[in-house]
């Protein structure tokens, strides 16, 4: 609203009975004019400029001196980058700025166009279209791939060569730089890989081709980096950073001050179940029999020291290697750190067992086998008979018994063997050997043809034999003596008794003893006299005659009398086959 010179302005105020009051007051009035021109003290920017920055301070030409102005960017012609900008009126010093509201790249677009207004207090304006000029710059190299909120996944150990970058695999790691003349320049490519507990550790990363010196162009560099690969550690798991740094050609920062232009790609590697390992420090073990022994078998899983934070107990098994559960006398058992193995060889255990042992974390396994030699502390029988026995023909029975010692108080068995064995038999238990058929001297069966039969006999304990032992046996002559029975008249004077030695002496003597003996008949003064005595004969003899006197009583005897002439005590050569003979007295008297 305009008002005229002179003009002046009243108030009225009226109470509540109605009562008023005036008041009057003047005005002066001037006159308000457009501001005339706008201006911005810079219209160029540096590209790469980060954002908010300063282009330029606003001014204002206005015919009024003294007014105030607010700016501000309109809609019109010239406005196609308005949104690039802000104006910033938050400074200090209270003067109004031009500042970027997006990245500035010389590559992309080397001038913007805003429209500003500029309005004074009394709301007259004035609008201008600027140009702001964009400087180009020597971009910097920039590197570019996995960000850490894309952290790269793989599992621990993997195939080799593990953890790809490539672009096939969407995590290409890669140099770009917008300058027309980029690549003419020449780098130098470092790294290093650095776990969780920051350390040079967990894996190793190479590049996809070879850089001689680790220099190259940015696209040598390019080419080096498709299909570069990160490899961890055996058995480790957990987080790694991997940093890569490009410096120039002198190795030095790019910018001067370090890290200069570098990657950080985070790593996980995740654990997987390992196998258990079982630390076998031996191929073979020596145990003695009857000695007791003990042998601890101690497991190792790295995924009990990885870092993982879990932790699983081992458990321990043994067998043969064939499948075979262990011997009786062998037992294996598992414990919460390592397994044991115990025993006491029993005698006749030596040889060698193939033993396979087991560790297990549940899942996953690991079997070794090693051979438990069983030595043998046995020591051998021996014989204690003798070497040479003798045995009459015809006789059967014990011809020798063989005798042993073992310190060992092991059982002995025995055995026979030698050129005559074929002939004996031999109890196994008692060691007692008899001939298979009663021997005759006057047709040897021995391989000599010399009635010495030729034998070897041997201990055993169970585990080992006894040296063998020769044994001669020798076959002595053997006469076999008779007496008959004879039938005599009361009157007769001598009933003479024949003697009969069978199977008769080659050489030397025989004897054999008699005497009578009462039946129904008696001795003196009744019906015979009493006589004994000692036969001998020689060699070539075969009979000899016993003459026993007949008393002639005058009673009558209703039945016939007897009485009995008896062999005995025959000498070491001869036996006794039919050792009694019958004399019979038939009575010659009458009622």
């Amino acid at each position: 609203m305009e008002f005229p010179a002179g003009a002046f302005i009243t108030a009225t105020a009226t109470d509540a009975n109605n009562n008023t009051s005036e008041f009057s007051q003047g005005l002066v009035v001037s006159q308000n004019s457009a501001p005339t021109d706008l201006n911005l003290s810079n219209t160029s920017v540096n590209e790469n400029v980060g954002l908010y920055q300063e282009i330029g301070i606003f001014s204002t030409t206005d015919p009024n001196t003294g007014d105030s102005f607010i700016y501000e960017l309109v809609n019109g012609e010239g406005d196609t980058d308005n949104n690039a900008f802000l104006i910033a009126d938050y400074f200090s010093d209270g003067q109004i700025r031009l500042v970027n509201n997006d990245f500035i790249n010389y590559e992309q677009k080397d001038s913007y166009s805003i429209r500003v207004r500029t309005t004074d207090q009394n709301g007259a304006s004035y609008e201008k279209i600027l140009t702001i000029t964009v400087n180009d710059l020597d971009d910097p190299v920039v590197i570019s791939g996995p960000s850490w909120d894309n952290p790269q996944i793989i599992e621990e150990d993997p195939i080799y060569p593990g953890l790809v970058f490539s672009s096939a695999n969407g995590n290409a790691i890669t140099l770009s730089d917008e300058d027309a003349n980029a690549d003419q320049a020449t780098y130098t490519i470092n790294w290093d890989v650095m776990d969780t507990g920051f350390g040079l550790g967990g894996g190793y990363f190479s590049l996809g081709q070879f850089l001689p010196n680790n220099q190259g162009t940015l696209s040598e560099i390019n080419a080096a980096l498709e299909s570069s690969y990160f490899t961890p550690n055996l058995d480790f798991n957990g987080n790694v950073t991997l940093s890569i740094y490009i410096n120039d050609d002198q190795g030095n920062p790019i910018g001067g001050i370090s890290p200069g232009v570098y990657l950080s790609v985070p790593i996980q590697v995740t654990p997987v179940n390992d196998a258990p390992e079982l630390m076998l420090g031996f191929s073979s073990l020596d145990w003695n029999e009857g000695s007791q022994y003990q042998e601890f078998f101690y497991g190792s899983d790295v995924d009990n020291y990885d870092g993982s934070g879990s932790y699983t107990e081992l458990t321990y098994s043994a067998q043969l290697n064939n499948g075979n559960p262990l011997p009786d006398w062998l037992t294996f058992s598992s414990g919460s750190f390592n397994g044991t193995l115990i025993g006491t060889p029993p005698p006749g255990s030596a040889g060698s067992l193939e033993i396979a042992v087991t560790v297990s974390d549940g899942e996953l396994s690991d079997t070794e086998i090693f051979t438990l030699n069983i030595i043998s502390t046995n020591t051998d029988p021996i014989i204690t008979s003798g070497n040479t026995a003798t045995f009459a023909e015809n006789k059967t029975g014990v011809v020798y018994t063989v005798a042993a010692t073992d310190s060992d108080g092991d059982l002995l068995t025995y055995s026979l063997g030698g050129t005559d064995a074929s002939l004996f038999t031999i109890n196994s238990n008692t060691g007692e050997i008899s001939f298979l058929t009663a021997p005759d001297f006057e047709n040897p069966l021995d391989a000599g043809g010399n009635n010495v039969y030729d034998i070897t006999v041997i201990a055993n304990d169970g585990t080992v034999d006894s040296s063998p032992q020769a044994v001669a046996i020798t076959v002595t002559d053997q006469a076999v003596f008779t007496i008959n029975d004879v039938i005599v008249n009361e009157n007769a004077g001598n009933a003479t008794f024949t003697v009969t030695m069978t199977d008769p002496l080659a050489s030397g003597t025989a004897t054999v003893n008699y005497a009578t003996a009462n039946g129904t008949a008696f001795a003196t003064p009744y019906d015979y006299t009493a006589t004994s005595g000692t036969l001998t004969f020689n060699a070539g003899d075969t009979s000899k005659t016993i003459q026993v006197a007949i008393n002639d009583d005058l009673f009558y005897e209703p039945t016939n009398e007897t009485f009995f002439v008896n062999l005995s005590s025959p000498s070491s050569n001869a036996t006794i086959s039919k050792a009694q003979g019958i004399g019979t007295i038939i009575d010659n008297d009458t009622l």
